[in-house]
């Protein structure tokens, strides 16, 4: 059984970047999807992807990493 959870992290970084879902996509070079998929923890992001968030927004591995964590069911992984 897969638990649901969300990067609540990753999703309030975008909101304080004022980026929607579809802007986001398309600095990265992805689609609305992705970054919807992303945000819900359906999927994880690819090395890819998190190196070119990291490079466009200019953010350490540790920032990255906290933007990866997922929430499950309201408690933060860790």
């Amino acid at each position: 059984m897969i638990k649901e959870g969300i990067r609540s992290n990753f999703r309030v970084f975008r909101v304080e970047k004022r980026l929607s879902q579809r802007d986001l996509g398309n600095l990265l070079g992805v689609t609305t999807a992705t970054i919807c998929f992303v945000e819900t923890g359906r999927i994880n992001g690819t090395k890819v992807f998190w190196k070119c968030l990291q490079n466009h927004f200019n953010l350490t591995s540790e920032e990255v990493s906290k933007l990866k964590e997922i929430d499950f069911n309201g408690t933060q992984k860790s």
